[in-house]
């Protein structure tokens, strides 16, 4: 190797180190927030929330970016012709994702801040590179939270799961209908309860025993949903009340709800930096939680837990300092 090539890997090896992961300065986007990931084979799939305001700007929501973390710049995905400002029929704000076993991305899509447009979820086959399927979801000047897709087998038809902040609402959408319908969540159980309340701004689906857990960050209680009432009906109507059973109450704010199979129900608290998992044996209390870490330098702000295929847990965290990784490997310390 002469000089002249030795100077330019050296140089070129400067530039690669002096990234930060996931930069999206290339987009004139200087400070984000993520909000929600999800992964499929050696690629992930990023929503952020810009912390400048763009009155009249269109700017990404949802970027691919190569898995594990790495230095290389993300990708708007699709691609931005799919983003515009204001019409109704491009996204406008995509808060969360979720790919199927087909290989299909399902992306979720609450619409502008100003309630004009409807969310939206779209579906999109990642091999064939289009969509393949879309939804309309009617939404009364609330916000959609989260996207789970129901991969159960001997389904009449492949469904998803929409949460909502702060409402007694689940949306479930079926992909034999082009539109979600709302089923009301009627609360059963619990002697005490402080609220009628059940958010489904987080929301986990055991697989098991076909439930769906849900939280809010806000409150305390934890709460599951039968889905085996949904299984195999062929109509759906909107409407529909559905019993949320009270389960307990965690044992303080969370962030982030995952169902792992080895761990049981996964949720981050906020007060303790810390993330626990129920074991799923009743009671909800601290001696049927185990603690996979706790750390106030690695997991300052925690906004989703998430699990990759050979079944690893990921937080992913909000850092004050751009190039710290935003997601960070939980190894069970105790």
């Amino acid at each position: 190797m002469d000089l002249i090539q030795f100077l330019k890997l050296f140089l070129l090896t400067i530039t690669i180190k002096s990234i930060k992961t996931w930069d999206l300065s290339h987009f004139n986007v200087q400070n984000y927030s993520l909000v929600d990931v999800s992964i499929f084979n050696n690629r992930a799939f990023v929503c952020i929330k810009p912390f400048e305001n763009f009155p009249n700007e269109t700017y990404p929501t949802l970027v691919e970016v190569p898995w594990p973390e790495s230095v290389v710049y993300p990708r708007i995905f699709p691609s931005k012709e799919y983003f515009s400002k204001g019409n109704c029929d491009y996204f406008q704000n995509i808060v969360s994702t979720d790919v199927d076993s087909l290989g299909r991305i399902w992306i979720l899509d609450e619409g502008d801040a100003e309630f004009k447009c409807s969310g939206k979820l779209i579906v999109y086959n990642l091999f064939m590179n289009r969509i393949v399927h879309k939804f309309e979801i009617k939404r009364s000047k609330f916000k959609l939270s989260k996207v789970i897709v129901d991969t159960s087998p001997l389904q009449l038809s492949q469904k998803a799961y929409v949460g909502v902040h702060n409402k007694n609402i689940l949306y479930v959408c079926r992909t034999t209908s082009t539109r979600c319908n709302s089923m009301h969540l009627k609360v059963t159980g619990g002697q005490n309860l402080k609220s009628n309340l059940v958010s489904t701004e987080s929301i986990a689906l055991s697989k098991r025993d076909k439930t769906l857990y849900a939280t809010s960050s806000t409150g305390l209680g934890l709460y599951k949903i039968n889905l085996e009432t949904l299984q195999n009906r062929i109509f759906l109507e909107s409407d529909t009340t559905l019993s949320a059973q009270y389960v307990g109450d965690k044992l303080g704010k969370s962030r982030g709800l995952l169902m792992h199979p080895q761990h049981g129900l996964c949720y981050y608290l906020v007060r303790d930096f810390a993330i626990v998992c129920w074991n799923m044996t009743p009671p909800l209390q601290a001696e049927n939680h185990n603690v996979l870490e706790q750390s106030y330098d690695k997991l300052p702000n925690v906004v989703q837990l998430i699990s990759d295929t050979p079944g690893n847990i990921w937080a992913v965290v909000n850092p004050d300092i751009g190039s710290q990784p935003k997601c960070v490997k939980i190894i069970n310390h105790y």
